[in-house]
């Protein structure tokens, strides 16, 4: 479907191409970077406990998900996550965006 969608629009596709890269790298890092951090945290002797609360906390959230949020809801969780984009994206990019000031520099230093 998404194949028969990019050759149907063939100027955005870079759009789609970028939306795919960008999913990968997100769950990726999700899904590879939780579980060595389980690992580093808890004890060895812990470890297969600690991946069972990961995987098993995970599954209840997506058990419960549809119950809690109906699709009456779905409008405002998708406006509060676009709040919530735009939010970290400013503090993400807020370092680029400022320029560093230059330092005045004192005529009557000692050398």
């Amino acid at each position: 479907m998404t194949l028969a969608i990019l050759f149907a629009s063939p100027n955005i596709a870079w759009l789609y191409i970028a939306l795919a890269l960008v999913w990968i790298v997100a769950f990726a890092l999700m899904r590879n970077g939780t579980l060595p951090y389980i690992f580093a945290t808890v004890p060895g002797r812990w470890a297969g406990f600690g991946i069972g609360v990961y995987y098993g906390v995970s599954g209840m959230a997506n058990n419960l998900f549809p119950s809690i949020f109906t699709p009456e809801t779905l409008v405002l969780q998708n406006i509060a996550g676009i709040g919530a984009l735009a939010i970290a994206a400013t503090l993400a990019l807020l370092p680029f965006l400022s320029k560093p000031k230059p330092v005045p520099v004192s005529s009557n230093e000692v050398e």
